[in-house]
């Protein structure tokens, strides 16, 4: 290996990098709300408007069609039907008064529909299927969407290696190592790290069984097997955990450097790929976090470049202004990130597993 200019990023000064970016946190946080809750209106719109359809196609009147509860904040009268957004976004409804009242929440009847005849009974079962069938019909042509133009995946969760072991955890103190390979969890092979039933974090955090079994390959030479007792997580609402579930094996690829900080006065470019840590290989960024937070004054680090070029440089984290803890001035690159095109099948068998899997550690007494 050569050696690359990693001098230069010791000091002791404090120096004026950004620490953490907390704002984007809270922006991203936000978008997802605001996400959520456009799908959420979006589902509901097209459930609601297939009873509206339905109601009107059985020759009932549609008195009102509302997105939301509470308060009105827009409404339009069109066709003979008022349209209205409401303040609380928690649901929708069409208003039928040939059908049951439900003042409480749909309010009260602007006109006097007392001499309207009663829906009979087939236009009633018509009109109430056909929200749920719209629901069905909006989740096929969203998976259908999803398989033809792809949706982005980190790669990672293609891995079964684990990447980081918290200290402290029931992983640690049972001696798993970054590196291992998952081979079973409780006799049953995962294929991935996360997003379908029997992968590994959904069988850790939905397994029934009081203890986890582990199978491990540890460096392709011995089989290793670890029989554990799961902590909870209070802020995973009490989920089990292991300690490395968070931490699949990725490369620790630096996306941005920040201008001034001890990562770029010690040669660290975007692009390049932290392989090592005082001589021994990683296996994910948190080690290089783990490290700067144990208060190490100087991390020897193993860097390939994009080039192909293999060097090492020495590195003294610093202090950040505003900040308590200390860092080396590198923002992470997310993962590999790449498209794919799963099926409606796949997609759809997913999602019951999920399901069944979630239910069934709720009623079973031993995962509690």
């Amino acid at each position: 290996m050569g050696t690359g200019d990693g001098e230069s990023g010791i000091g002791e000064k404090k120096v004026n990098f950004l620490a953490g970016l907390p704002w984007v946190e809270m922006v991203t946080v936000a978008g997802t709300i605001v996400l959520a809750l456009f799908l959420f209106g979006l589902t509901v719109a097209v459930h609601e408007f297939g009873h509206f359809w339905a109601a009107r196609k059985a020759g009932l009147v549609v008195e009102r069609f509302a997105i939301g509860f509470g308060p009105k904040i827009y409404g339009k009268v069109a066709d003979g039907v008022e349209w209205q957004v409401n303040l609380l976004p928690l649901g929708g409804f069409v208003q039928l008064p040939q059908m049951s009242p439900a003042e409480e929440l749909e309010g009260k009847s602007a006109q006097d529909f007392r001499d309207l005849p009663p829906a009979k009974p087939g236009a009633k079962i018509f009109t109430a299927l056909a929200g749920p069938v719209a629901s069905l019909g909006l989740g096929v042509v969203c998976a259908v969407a999803v398989w033809v133009f792809g949706v982005p995946t980190n790669m990672a969760y293609r891995t079964t290696t684990i990447g980081w072991v918290e200290p402290g955890t029931p992983a640690a103190r049972a001696g798993i190592l970054p590196g291992d390979v998952i081979l079973a969890i409780d006799h049953q092979r995962p294929d991935r790290w996360a997003g379908r039933p029997g992968a590994v974090v959904e069988s850790i955090l939905l397994g029934t069984d009081r203890e986890i079994l582990l199978e491990l390959d540890r460096d392709g030479k011995e089989i290793v097997t670890a029989r554990l007792l799961p902590e909870r997580d209070s802020e995973m609402e009490g989920l089990r955990r292991l300690g490395f579930e968070m931490y699949p094996a990725q490369t620790a690829w630096v996306d941005q450097v920040v201008s001034g900080g001890p990562a770029e006065r010690g040669g660290i470019g975007k692009g390049d790929a932290i392989t090592s840590l005082d001589g021994k290989k990683i296996w994910h960024p948190a080690a290089v976090k783990a490290a700067v937070e144990e208060g190490r004054e100087v991390l020897l680090l193993g860097i390939l470049r994009p080039s192909g070029e293999e060097v090492e440089v020495k590195i003294r984290p610093e202090q950040a202004t505003n900040r308590k803890d200390k860092m080396i001035g590198v923002v992470w690159k997310s993962g590999d990130i790449q498209v794919t095109h799963p099926t409606p099948q796949e997609q759809v068998g997913s999602a019951a597993g999920l399901v069944w899997r979630t239910l069934r550690a709720l009623v079973t007494p031993a995962s509690s």
